[in-house]
């Protein structure tokens, strides 16, 4: 075989080893930043729930009513926001909301909402929560693009308290870094 044609098989070949090599790193760091971003979920809901226990210890000893526990806990929940468009949320096992940054839904009954696909993804919410926590996934227009209505599907992290008598879910929004088929998703 000549050189020349030695020389483009060796050329050829270390751009295949080099396609390779880029995909398996770039298919690694996706795999990587969506575990991160799972991981900063679950530790905004941690941080939303450690807030309402301290309400209902307050409760339990006796220096507030459940309904005062319940409304204190909801209003500093309902107020914290991961910038650029998230926020805390919460449902109960009935799947009523019981607190969100915009009130229009509080005290309403979600188990019927669905996304395009018609997923009743409060109803998967409860059931994740109830089994200790979880993502969801499911179809919903961005805050952010509230003007173009765009359709997204931002990471959503549920978690539920065993034992704890008046508070069972909070959940964060994360907006998607992809358009077309981000991971999760809420309101």
């Amino acid at each position: 075989m000549k050189i020349s044609h030695q020389l483009l098989v060796l050329v050829c070949g270390l751009i295949l080893a080099f396609a390779g090599a880029t995909y398996l790193q770039l298919s690694n760091s996706a795999s990587v930043i969506k575990h991160e971003r799972f991981e900063l979920l679950r530790t905004q809901v941690e941080s939303g729930i450690s807030v309402l226990a301290v309400f209902q210890k307050k409760e339990q000893a006796g220096e507030l009513t459940r309904a005062e526990a319940q409304a204190e806990a909801y209003k500093i929940v309902s107020q914290i926001k991961f910038e650029p468009a998230g926020y805390l949320f919460g449902n109960d096992y009935n799947v009523i909301q019981r607190f969100h940054p915009n009130p229009v839904n509080i005290g309403k009954d979600t188990s019927s909402w669905a996304d395009k696909a018609g997923t009743r993804f409060s109803v998967d919410f409860v059931n994740k929560g109830r089994a200790g926590g979880g993502i969801t996934t499911y179809f919903w227009a961005s805050p952010v693009s509230q003007k173009t209505r765009s359709l997204k599907r931002p990471p959503i992290r549920k978690r539920s308290n065993p034992g704890r008598s008046w508070f069972r879910l909070a959940s964060t929004w994360m907006i998607s870094t992809s358009r077309s088929r981000a991971t999760d998703g809420r309101r």
